[in-house]
């Protein structure tokens, strides 16, 4: 088993650009969060599991997740929300928040977000289908590897 030090590696492509909160987010946070933050500092971001080098050596119970929230630059997060596939009869996605991050619910994003997931198949979408929303949305995609770039990889099976 591959030591977890050696799993975790920093991404070696240059991002396009710095990421910041949409305003509309900004004023939404600033009336809903307890938390202070340094407005440019944040950044809507997201992981998928299926997509980090610890994938094969960290246990996993569920198919695949997707953890997305507001993020700083400097490290850390805001809040967070955890999109999970779980197996049932099919593959079904389901979110899991802390409390600290239900303002992130009701905010202009996360709308965004939902009316994008109507759009898709909203009760089967995959983790892929997902990141593919949420990069449509300008969420920075902050996982080891990029969407499609593993290769053999498939979607969660339906």
């Amino acid at each position: 088993m591959m030591n977890l030090e050696n799993a975790v590696r920093q991404r070696t492509f240059p991002q396009k650009e710095k990421k910041h909160l949409p305003e509309e987010d900004i004023k939404h946070f600033k009336c809903y969060c307890k938390k202070n933050f340094e407005e440019t500092d944040l950044y809507w971001g997201f992981t998928c599991f299926s997509r980090q080098n610890y994938r094969d050596e960290v246990p996993h119970k569920s198919e695949d997740e997707i953890i997305y929230g507001v993020y700083s630059h400097q490290g850390g997060c805001m809040a967070e929300l955890c999109m999970t596939w779980e197996r049932l009869d099919m593959t079904v996605p389901y979110l899991r928040s802390f409390s600290e991050s239900f303002p992130l619910l009701t905010s202009p994003m996360h709308r965004k977000i939902f009316e994008g997931i109507h759009k898709l198949n909203d009760e089967y979408f995959s983790p892929d289908d997902f990141s593919r929303l949420l990069l449509s949305l300008g969420v920075q995609d902050d996982s080891d590897y990029l969407l499609d770039e593993i290769e053999g990889r498939g979607n969660v099976e339906q």
